[in-house]
Parts: structure tokens; C-alpha cells; sequence
């Protein structure tokens, strides 16, 4: 026993010390102790009882009766130089199974406990609340965040079960994720809803060695206050509280295929007031807002709930008529929203207002079997009762094809019209607000037609997506631009970066990614200062070859930015899902500083979120002082739009290099 380190005694069966070891007698000699109550002939028993140490007594007292095998008790015992803890551990001595006594061990133990302090400050310093569960989901600890969360007191949680704490857990995500993480021995991560507490919380379950699991949780209320804010945007117009468009295709969608499961049909009405642009600008934006409101109120009211209403923006509106039988049914109850609509409208006590719709109706199966087809059909139809003076519904039939002219020659005249350069690229500048100075350059393509004059890029890139033109042109812009930018690096030093948009579809191309690669090798473009940007679509969700090429570009040290963000078909999920870069805010949520409080409060959110997610922003369309202000004073300093520049010819960015000051 000399040559152990810990203070050990034997006692018999009455409780007489007979042997010690020298680090015992050593211990209490360095401690000013006295033998006389701690050496050899002593009764430890009764040290210890008139210590007060009754419960300890007790304990060995049932080593010594047989009653148990071990018994272990820890204690401070400080001298003035430091603090030290102990552990008395009792054990019985036994020879040939006869009881004859009990050896007594003091083992010193402050370097264990002064890490378990230690380990305690850190774990209630954290920001996330944590706790310990035993194999038998017994809560071993807690710290001090975790019991303010859960709104309960530590000392009435540690040493409690799980289900004793949460009874209402078992029928929650909680208490199922816990069982698995113990099944099958590997960590998860989840967000649930606890009712009990009326929270979301973020939790991550880790198992432990000895059988037990590590919970670290955070109360995730507020974001997901954000994210259903930004979720209700995305699918709800802001003015009418109506369904948006991208709400509208994906209700469509859904309605399409139950009506052609069961064989049946539906109709799609797009309506446009007439002469709404004249109240607008005769009575103010305010007035014009309030008679969107009242009409959306109308229309939903009207329609019930067996049909579908939204806003597709400005004063259009799409409608689903789920139960179309035949045309006089689709129009009987088109006349009748009709009459609600020009139905007089009272604004603050004035002058009545009257206003009209045009309607145009295309039907399914009849006219297409897509949603895009069905709306491009009863948008053309719309026109048409456009031409009647309004308050007028219009079929499509087949003698509408007239308007599909234009659409036919763009479609046949886009391989020549590339090939020509009627088709031709402008630059617009980004420019970094907190120095003025450009640091990069979007392009944006342009067609003057012989016969048509200029055609908006919004209609030609999307008949060259569907027609199979989209590939050329893109290959062609990055061409022209990279060798128009290439001459300025070289001769004018542009260090800039260069801003590519790319169509969704070519996304969905497997091995478009190793072709961007070999295109830019080719002109000698470095890589790092190319961006290439995408449009939140429905291809962009419904390819598994999109994410494989974006993670490709960001592997070859490509940016990847989204444009206009929170105006397409998407989810939020794919801000976090989708190898990302940089958001793009849209030009409509910048267009509401200085104009709706809860517009301004849906872009803080979006920067907050983007900056949350280290996504870099950029605000495009950005057109006064007022915006730019705006915009700055939160952190958004990336800015294109004509407050600084129009989109500009190759002459004129040539020109701006002679301003050295502007780069």
C-alpha cells in the first residue's frame, strides 16, 4: 500500500483503523491533522459521525454488514495554497468470501474536477441551450440557457426523465429523432415546432459514447417568422393579398393534372381593367391601389371558394374556373364577374368610380394542356377584347393565329438575325456605392428588327428557350463579349468582373458546364472574374443536372448569382440548397422604398437574409438618390441601374475608359 499515491486505510468490522499507508499518515501530518483522530486504533466510524457525516457513516456501516459491495463519496478539502477535491471510495475486505473488514480510499481528484468546472463554465457560456441524456433518457444535465428556454429551473429538470420534463414530446419529431439518433448511433439535425412551448426550435442530437445523446437546441421563432414572411411574398401579391403568378402556374399545375385524371376540363381567364393607367394617373397611385384592393375583394368573392383568383401584377388578374363543361358555362360566369367589376367603387367619401375588364378565355383541354400555353392563349384573346372597348370576354379560336405571327417570325428569324448582328449585346456598369466606382459589367442582349423595329429580350429569349435557339445566342454573346472585354484588359487594364446571364434550360444540359469551360479557355477569360447568372424557373427546380453545373462553375471559381430574386417560380429551400454566390434583388422590391412600409420591411428582410447566408447582393434598377441612400445605409452597396448607368454600347464603355477615375 506504501507505494500508492491515494490515502488508504483498512478497518475492521467494528469500524478500528488497523493499517494505513504511508501517503495516509503523510496527509494528515501535511494537513495538521492529528493521529489520535485518524490513526491506527482510531474508530473511523464514529471520526466520521461526529464530523456530521452521518450518511457516509451509514454507507460503510452496509459495506461492513454485507449489504453492499462499494460505496463512494466526493468532498472539497482546501488547504490555504489551493483548492483540492477528494473521492472516498469504500470497498469491502474479504478472504475465502469471509467479511473482515473495509479498506478505506481517499483518491485526490482536482484535476477532474477543476475540468468539470471548466467544462460547466464553457457549456453555460454558449449561446445555444444543451443538454445530457442518459442511455435511460434521464436528463443528466442542463445548462443555464437550455432551463431559460425551456422555462424551467435546473435544479427541478437534472436527474429527471425526459418524458417526466416533455410529456408532451412523445407524440412530436423530438422524441422520434432522439430514438433514432440511439438506434442507430449517428447524429441528426432538425427543426420542429414544440407546442407545449408555443416555439421552433433548431436542434442537433449527438450520441455519446456511453450510450447517452448531447442535445444542443436554439429557439428559431424569429426566422421562421422571416421565412414565412418571405414564403408568403413569394406566393401572394403584397397590395391584394391575392395568389402571385408563381402561385397561379403551381395551382395550375395541380389542376391540370386532377382534371385530366378524371377527364375533365378547366379554363383560364385573364382579365385586365380597362383604363386603369388614366385613374392612375388622374387620381394618384394611392387611389389606383385602393380600387385594385376592392376589385381583388370582388373578384374572390364573387368566384368562391371553387375557383382560384390571383393577381398576375399591375391591373391583370388570372382566374381558374374549375368546372368548365362548355363555352356558355365558362362565359356565363365570366359575364358575371364581369358586372361585379363595373359595379361603382367608393373611395374616401368621393365621387364614385366606374371601371371595366377585358377578359380573355382559353380552355383545357381545348387549347393547350400547359399552364404557360393555356395563359399565353388567354392572354392573346385578352387583346382581343382589348380591340372590342373593353368590358368584353373573349374564346380563344383559332382565328386569334393572326397574333402568332409576330411569334413565328421571331421564332424563324432568330439564326439569322444572330448571324446578321441585328441581334447585338449592351453593358450595363455595377457600380460599388461607397466608392463610385465600376466593378463589373452585365450583358443584355438586344434585337432591332427589319421588320419589327426593336424587340423587348423578354420576348425573344424566351421563344429562343422554347425553340431551341437559346444555346447559339449564348454561345455567341459570351463570345463577343469576352473578346470586346478581353481588348479592354488588355489595353485599358479593366479588372472588373463580367456579369453572363444563362437560361435555365441550358442548365438542364448535363455537360453545359465543361462547355462555359472550354468557351472562356478558348477566348483566355480568366475564370475569377466571371459571373454567370441564373432566373429562378420551374427547369431550374426540376432538373437534377442544374445543380451538378452550378456546383461545377463554383468548383472552377466561377460566381454564381440568381436575378431577380423573389419574382419567380421557386422555393426558399434552394438559398440554402443550391451552390449560390449572390442574390440580385429585383427591381419591383427596390421600386418600394419611400412607397410601402411593408414593402420596405420585406427588402430589409431579404438582405438580412442573404447576409445571414453569406450570399452577396446587388440591387438592380436602382433609379434615385432616395433608393441609393436607402439601400446603403443597410449594408447594400453592390448597385446597377440607371441612377448610374443605362445599359451602354461598346463605343460608350470605350469611352468611360478614358475616365480613369471610373474604375
Amino acid at each position: 500500500m506504501d507505494l500508492l499515491e491515494s490515502q488508504i486505510a483498512v478497518i475492521d468490522q467494528d469500524g478500528v483503523i488497523v493499517a494505513v499507508n504511508r501517503a495516509w499518515t503523510s496527509f494528515t501530518a501535511s494537513n495538521d491533522g492529528d493521529m489520535v483522530t485518524s490513526g491506527l486504533g482510531v474508530n473511523y466510524l464514529t471520526v466520521l459521525e461526529e464530523a456530521g457525516e452521518d450518511l457516509v457513516s451509514r454507507q460503510i456501516r452496509d459495506i461492513l454488514q454485507g449489504k453492499a459491495s462499494q460505496s463512494a463519496y466526493s468532498y472539497p478539502c482546501h488547504s490555504p495554497e489551493e483548492e483540492r477535491w477528494f473521492c472516498m471510495k469504500a470497498v469491502p475486505v474479504k478472504k475465502d468470501d469471509v467479511l473482515y473488514g473495509a479498506l478505506i480510499i481517499h483518491e485526490n481528484i482536482t484535476e477532474t474536477e477543476l475540468y468539470k468546472q471548466e467544462t460547466t463554465e464553457v457549456l453555460e457560456s454558449m449561446t445555444d441551450a444543451f443538454l445530457s441524456i442518459n442511455e435511460q433518457l434521464f436528463i443528466t444535465y442542463i445548462n443555464s440557457g437550455a432551463a431559460q428556454l425551456i422555462q424551467r429551473k435546473k435544479e427541478n429538470v437534472i436527474g429527471r426523465h425526459v418524458l417526466d420534463v416533455f410529456p408532451e414530446a412523445v407524440e412530436t419529431e423530438f422524441f422520434s429523432h432522439y430514438e433514432n439518433v440511439f438506434k442507430t448511433k449517428k447524429a441528426a439535425r432538425f427543426e420542429a415546432y414544440y407546442p407545449a412551448l408555443s416555439t421552433w426550435f433548431e436542434s442537433s442530437v449527438y450520441p455519446q459514447k456511453n450510450g447517452g445523446l448531447t442535445v444542443y437546441f436554439k429557439d428559431i421563432r424569429d426566422r421562421k417568422k422571416a421565412e414565412s414572411q418571405l414564403r408568403r411574398a413569394a406566393y401572394f401579391d403584397e397590395l391584394t393579398n391575392l395568389p402571385n403568378r408563381r402561385f397561379f402556374i403551381k395551382h395550375l399545375h395541380h389542376m391540370i393534372e386532377a382534371k385530366q385524371q378524371k377527364g375533365e376540363g378547366c379554363a383560364v381567364l385573364f382579365m385586365d381593367l380597362d383604363g386603369f393607367k388614366n385613374i392612375n394617373d388622374t387620381l394618384g397611385h394611392d387611389t389606383g391601389d385602393v380600387l385594385l384592393q376592392e376589385i381583388a375583394v370582388r373578384l374572390r368573392d364573387k368566384a368562391g371558394p371553387d375557383h382560384f383568383v390571383s393577381r398576375l401584377g399591375g391591373d391583370e388578374f388570372l382566374i381558374i374556373f374549375s368546372g368548365a363543361s362548355n363555352d356558355e358555362e365558362v362565359l356565363a360566369f365570366t359575364d358575371l364577374l364581369l358586372s361585379i367589376v363595373k359595379e361603382p367603387i367608393l373611395i374616401d367619401q368621393n365621387a364614385p368610380l366606374y371601371i371595366t375588364a377585358s377578359v380573355g378565355i382559353s380552355l383545357y383541354p381545348v387549347d393547350g394542356d400547359t399552364p404557360d400555353e393555356l395563359m399565353r392563349k388567354a392572354d392573346m384573346a385578352m387583346y382581343q377584347s382589348k380591340k372590342l372597348k373593353g368590358n368584353q370576354a373573349v374564346l380563344f379560336h383559332d382565328e386569334l393565329h393572326q397574333h402568332l405571327e409576330r411569334r413565328l417570325y421571331i421564332e424563324e428569324n432568330l439564326k439569322n438575325a444572330a448571324e446578321n448582328d441585328e441581334i447585338f449585346f449592351m453593358y450595363q456598369p455595377q457600380v460599388n456605392a461607397r466608392t463610385g466606382k465600376i466593378i463589373g459589367f452585365e450583358v443584355l442582349s438586344r434585337w432591332k428588327s427589319a421588320k419589327f423595329g426593336w424587340i423587348s429580350p423578354v420576348e425573344f429569349i424566351h421563344i429562343a428557350e422554347e425553340s431551341g435557339h437559346i444555346a447559339d445566342l449564348t454561345r455567341k454573346m459570351m463570345k463577343e463579349s469576352f473578346a470586346f472585354f478581353q481588348k479592354l484588359r488588355t489595353d485599358c487594364g479593366f479588372s472588373g468582373f463580367l456579369s453572363i446571364n444563362l437560361s435555365s434550360k441550358l442548365l438542364t444540359d448535363p455537360g453545359f458546364a465543361e462547355e462555359v469551360r472550354t468557351l472562356y479557355e478558348q477566348m483566355n477569360w480568366p475564370k475569377e472574374t466571371l459571373e454567370i447568372e441564373i432566373t429562378e424557373s420551374v427547369p431550374l427546380f426540376s432538373s437534377e443536372h442544374v445543380f451538378d453545373n452550378l456546383e461545377d462553375f463554383r468548383k472552377q471559381g466561377i460566381c454564381v448569382a440568381v436575378d431577380d430574386f423573389g419574382t419567380g417560380y421557386s422555393a426558399l429551400s434552394y438559398l440554402h440548397d443550391f451552390p449560390l454566390d449572390k442574390i440580385k434583388v429585383d427591381k419591383q422590391f427596390v421600386d418600394q422604398i419611400d412607397k410601402s412600409s411593408r414593402g420596405e420591411a420585406l427588402l430589409s428582410s431579404i438582405l438580412h437574409l442573404a447576409n445571414s447566408l453569406d450570399l452577396l447582393v446587388i440591387a438592380e434598377g436602382v433609379e434615385t438618390k432616395r433608393q441609393l441612400d436607402w439601400l446603403v445605409s443597410r449594408d447594400c452597396f453592390r448597385i446597377q441601374g440607371y441612377y448610374y448607368y443605362r445599359p451602354l454600347g461598346e463605343k460608350e464603355v470605350t469611352a468611360l475608359f478614358e475616365k480613369t477615375e471610373t474604375f
